[in-house]
């Protein structure tokens, strides 16, 4: 993990202190900035992190695809998602 950012007054998850490079807090508008979201109540922690070369593996027929789009931009993680479901009753 490049960098950790976490909201300004969270703690540091145990494990994560020592194997982030840099862990920055920041206020609830640069988080509202990071995200894209509206509100930012729900989210603990925004990670950067390196895809791994062996995460794209290529055939021969796609192997040129890397000059369209050289690097991944972005990645959507999430983790903690809760569906409601609705129980009708007849």
């Amino acid at each position: 993990m490049d960098c950790l950012i976490l909201p300004e007054k969270a703690e540091i998850p145990n494990g994560l202190d020592e194997s982030t490079d840099s862990i920055v807090h920041v206020s609830s508008v640069v988080m509202r900035k990071l995200s894209g979201l509206e509100s930012t109540d729900s989210i603990e922690a925004i990670a950067l992190m390196k895809i791994p070369a062996s995460f794209l593996n290529l055939d021969d027929n796609q192997k040129h695809c890397k000059n369209w789009f050289p690097s991944a931009h972005r990645i959507l993680v999430l983790d903690g998602i809760q569906v409601m479901s609705l129980h009708f009753q007849m």
